[in-house]
């Protein structure tokens, strides 16, 4: 049996939670998951913490510790660990540096990209190909709520009149939820029926309320955690949704999008190389270098326009409904790691 220990931030994104999630559930009886945590809230309160405390638990040759996260991988290389997978953020996988790429120089470290555009602008910067591999997240359609949740509208303040437009995944500085605000304010001005639904989760999302009450509008931004006072999954969001926004032009998580393809709303989403590789002209209204003016202009124009709508709403679940199944994403990992425990021993002291 092989040994795998999931390293992960106390609060990890949404991908990440459901990829680990998927994980721990998914892989066998051929793997014994153990999962721990670092930040504030976490098993361990900072990565040299759970350095030192993974040197007591990395007690067999076999086990693989899978790093998620910058902080994770430094925890996991101070531990000497043997055995190490690594899964850059995925708002950030160009941000290494160099005690990072001193580790990759001289560990065999296995490097999992969740997209071929962050595995592209990762390699010109090292030269560990060998070592790299994409394995993108995994949809769940299971998890998806029924098509419209009346009730959890009716909760949220959204009655039959409002344009409610989501922004996908948590507020976060690369995310750019912010814009989606300037945005949906040009139309909340001109019809206050316009509104913004974020999910309340993330570091800029206290920013993102205030937004709407520096302008004088109170009713623009809803944050669905914060209303309800209760946890929500991001799934049972589309289902309050009538369009999805997406603003940001840097590399993001890509499962929110798949969520929301999944759910078949109509999408605008600014041009970059995480939509690129989900989204083309016939799935979702693509607006190169997006400012506020275009992007609600993007939103006025499905909005006005049902057959559009519900023609990039089809197109975009059924490519999100082709992507890669539950099965093709567990082989893929136990490739991953039986390939790495295949590399042999290799521990470290602790400097």
């Amino acid at each position: 049996m092989s040994r795998v220990i999931q390293l992960t931030p106390a609060s990890p994104d949404f991908q990440t939670d459901r990829s680990v999630d998927h994980l721990a559930r998914q892989l066998g009886s051929e793997f014994s998951i153990t999962r721990y945590s670092i930040g504030l809230d976490g098993d361990f309160h900072h990565p040299v913490a759970a350095a030192l405390a993974l040197r007591r638990l990395l007690n067999t040759e076999d086990q693989i510790l899978h790093a998620w996260g910058d902080g994770a991988f430094c925890a996991a290389a101070l531990a000497g660990a043997g055995h190490i997978v690594f899964s850059p953020a995925a708002d950030k996988p160009c941000r290494i540096g160099a005690g990072t790429r001193m580790i990759l120089g001289n560990r065999p470290v296995q490097i999992v990209f969740p997209t071929e555009s962050m595995l592209r602008a990762f390699l010109p910067h090292q030269r560990v190909s060998w070592r790299c591999r994409v394995i993108p997240p995994v949809l769940s359609v299971d998890r998806l709520a029924d098509p419209r949740d009346v009730k959890l509208r009716s909760e949220l303040g959204f009655d039959d009149s409002a344009y409610v437009t989501l922004v996908p995944g948590e507020s976060t500085r690369g995310a750019s939820h912010r814009l989606a605000a300037w945005a949906i304010s040009i139309l909340h001005v001109i019809d206050p029926h316009h509104r913004l639904l974020a999910w309340g989760k993330g570091p800029m999302a206290d920013g993102l309320a205030r937004f709407g009450n520096r302008l004088h509008q109170p009713r623009l931004v809803t944050l669905a955690e914060r209303k309800l006072n209760r946890r929500v999954d991001f799934e049972d969001l589309v289902a309050v949704a009538d369009a999805v926004l997406i603003p940001a032009d840097g590399f993001i998580p890509t499962l929110p999008i798949s969520v929301c393809m999944a759910a078949g709303l109509p999408i605008v989403a600014n041009a970059s190389p995480s939509t690129g590789e989900l989204l083309d002209s016939t799935s979702a209204v693509i607006v190169p270098q997006a400012t506020p003016k275009t992007l609600a202009q993007a939103i006025l124009g499905i909005s006005e326009d049902q057959p559009l709508a519900m023609r990039l709403g089809r197109t975009a679940r059924e490519n999100a409904r082709n992507m890669g199944a539950l099965q093709d994403f567990t082989q893929q990992w136990r490739d991953c790691y039986q390939q790495v425990a295949a590399l042999g021993p290799h521990r470290t002291a602790l400097a």
